[in-house]
């Protein structure tokens, strides 16, 4: 029910679903960073008999790469974008990767986009709205950009999500041009009001939750991941 209340245009929850949902145990979490608590707690400590621990190596991630890149480019909110797309499980973070290939493989004259909601629990106010979108060959780069921010902050407004951005790669090239942040939580203006009618209803997201979601506790990561292809 609080995931149907957060989340109102999530269809009724699969047979399987529930059965999974009913069959969970209550379970004791433990430490899983013990190993960075150790060399947190030992770093910079002198003597002849100190032992300072190994600095734990991250665990390789498809989203390296662009990580990486909203780190060099210092886009904002880089550090909260990386860290929640490397929340999701292994084979989501793989997904992930290959969106803008996949919409590259497949050029469109008006270029493609593909949106994917995100929240780190029941509460819509802590997710952000992620886009994969294509400029295509000819297309004017300042329209491109204007076009794709004002999609990019009426679909937040209509998913009541306040954070969002966009990865932009160029059709021809398959380079990553530009990624850009949208955090405005205000009213929309009238234009952008009229084009709420244009977009898809949040009815048509197709269903993809993480059962975490389930959970009232927040803290849990990738509640909800939700694609829609324009």
């Amino acid at each position: 029910m609080q995931v149907r209340a957060a989340f109102p245009f999530l269809p009724e929850p699969a047979t399987a679903e529930l059965r999974r949902y009913r069959a969970r145990k209550p379970a004791f979490l433990t430490s899983r960073t013990d190993a960075l608590d150790q060399w947190f707690h030992t770093r910079g400590r002198g003597g002849a008999r100190s032992i300072q621990a190994p600095k734990p190596a991250m665990v390789p991630s498809p989203l390296a790469p662009l990580i990486d890149e909203l780190q060099s480019r210092n886009v904002t909110g880089w550090l909260s974008i990386g860290a929640t797309l490397l929340s999701g499980a292994t084979d989501v973070q793989h997904k992930f990767a290959r969106h803008g290939d996949e919409l590259l493989d497949n050029p469109s004259p008006k270029g493609r986009s593909l949106a994917v909601p995100l929240t780190a629990s029941v509460d819509p106010a802590e997710g952000w709205l992620f886009v994969w979108a294509t400029r295509p060959a000819g297309a004017d780069p300042d329209e491109t950009d204007r076009r794709l921010r004002d999609y990019l902050r009426a679909k937040k407004h209509q998913l009541g999500l306040p954070r969002g951005v966009v990865f932009l790669y160029d059709q021809p090239t398959r380079e990553l041009l530009d990624i850009c942040y949208e955090g405005h939580t205000g009213p929309l203006n009238a234009a952008l009001t009229a084009s709420l009618s244009s977009l898809r209803p949040p009815s048509e997201l197709h269903r993809s939750i993480h059962p975490n979601a389930k959970r009232p506790q927040s803290g849990t990561r990738n509640a909800a991941r939700h694609k829609r292809k324009r």
